[in-house]
């Protein structure tokens, strides 16, 4: 029935926390921003142009009068649809957030009933726009809900920092900065800003650390948190991988199965599951002819190489 078109719903993605097989993830210059991670619930609005209303999320449903999370639906609904269609680029943007509500972690009473914006979905595109195109639409979104008294309710999640990754031993002190009235943050959140468009890489853009003390009250069986040093030893094994697995080692292979006739000369993602299949293997084995000393002392060889030639393909095929 016209009006009554059923909008499909976007989740937000699911963010991993830190392992150690998840230490090579990040290259040291890679460009982040780390935020602070929220104990609320996981929000999300935009524009509907089919029904022209503007409809609101849960993590898992659409919301509505019955199912407010809590009061989330009503915040949103008081917004102008006009402003949210120009704001979300005629229902194009998905707006993600954290709805401040009571969980394990206590924050101020000023905290909560509030929703807290922290990235921005291009549904054209199918991925997640940059931090500062993000905030950009933040401080319009602000602007929008002044006019109707709500400012207020509605705020950024604190971002601790945003430059160059620097290593895992660095990214840990972030644990420790303090950016809301809760006596212990949750965690933080790392996301790359130069692989946003990392549908085909196999290997997260974003993680999530948890602060111990708070895994330990939240979890029945908390999860360990990875060790700086564990973290270190992974960081230098990957680098001494790197000085053999080459770029224009990789390339080298790449042009053998072009002469070969395995993919064409103007390739793209769809040869890339072939690529991985054979070309890992070969560098392994050219290595092990060539640097053998180098590959035995790296027990992780074989993932990190094949995340060094996913990395360097999709690079090509951007």
């Amino acid at each position: 029935m016209k009006g009554e078109c059923k909008m499909a719903q976007y989740r937000y993605v699911d963010i991993e926390r830190l392992k150690a097989k998840y230490a090579d993830v990040f290259s040291i210059g890679e460009e982040i921003v780390i935020q602070v991670k929220l104990d609320g619930a996981n929000a999300s609005f935009t524009y509907n142009p089919d029904t022209d209303k503007i409809e609101a999320f849960s993590r898992r449903q659409k919301l509505s009068e019955s199912n407010t999370l809590r009061g989330f639906y009503d915040l949103i609904m008081k917004l102008d649809k006009d402003l949210i269609k120009n704001l979300t680029q005629n229902g194009r943007y998905i707006i993600f957030g954290e709805y401040l509500v009571p969980h394990t972690i206590h924050y101020g009473e000023e905290m909560y009933n509030k929703f807290y914006m922290f990235d921005v979905y291009d549904t054209e595109i199918h991925q997640y726009l940059p931090y500062n195109q993000a905030y950009t639409i933040y401080g319009e979104l602000v602007l929008d809900a002044h006019i109707f008294g709500l400012a207020d309710k509605f705020n950024f999640v604190p971002v601790i920092y945003e430059g160059s990754f620097e290593g895992w031993e660095k990214t840990m002190e972030y644990l420790k900065v303090h950016k809301t009235s809760a006596e212990i943050e949750e965690g933080i959140v790392i996301k790359s800003q130069d692989r946003l468009d990392n549908k085909f890489s196999g290997t997260p853009a974003y993680l999530k650390i948890v602060n111990e003390q708070f895994s330990e009250v939240h979890d029945s069986k908390p999860k360990k948190i990875v060790s700086p040093e564990e973290l270190a030893a992974r960081e230098a094994e990957k680098q001494l991988i790197e000085s053999i697995v080459t770029e224009r080692r990789i390339e080298k292979f790449l042009e053998k199965m072009v002469d070969e006739g395995l993919i064409p000369e103007v390739y793209d993602e769809h040869q890339l599951g072939l690529i991985m299949k054979t070309i890992p293997k070969q560098i392994y084995e050219d290595c092990m002819k060539e640097e053998s000393e180098t590959v035995e002392k790296c027990k992780n060889f074989g993932k990190i190489c094949g995340s060094l030639v996913r990395q360097y393909v999709l690079k090509k095929l951007q």
